[in-house]
């Protein structure tokens, strides 16, 4: 299948003349690049990388995405297996795990602070 491609007539803007403080005689031009056209071999290399890197991205995502349907079917199979009383227990078993990961993350927001009170007392920069 060939592929077509639009050819743009892109304009930039210049926001020089919008400035005051700006002097002709300071101002050095850069000589102007000639953009390269690539020839049909290169185009095609060019977007087979592309392809593939599109590819190989999609199907991570699509693997990502696979992971956390199967788990939470494990998650909805397990608690479909539990009575009453069992899901009870894992829901308060999930929420004191979801505590403490918290609590652990507060701690941590404590002790860097206390570093970097303790970097400002020493009169120095922390990293």
């Amino acid at each position: 299948m060939k592929e077509q491609w639009l050819k743009l007539s892109l304009q930039f803007f210049n926001d020089a003349g919008t400035e005051e403080a700006v002097s002709d005689e300071n101002v050095e031009t850069e000589p102007t690049q000639e953009v390269e056209e690539l020839s049909e071999s290169q185009m095609k290399l060019v977007n087979e990388r592309v392809n593939e890197e599109m590819a190989r991205r999609t199907k991570e995502m699509r693997q990502q995405i696979q992971d956390e349907l199967n788990e939470k079917q494990k998650e909805a199979d397990k608690l479909r297996k539990m009575n009453a009383e069992q899901k009870h227990q894992y829901e308060l078993e999930k929420a004191e795990k979801e505590r403490d990961d918290y609590k652990q993350q507060l701690e941590s927001y404590k002790m860097r602070q206390e570093a970097m009170a303790m970097f400002n007392d020493a009169g120095m920069q922390a990293p």
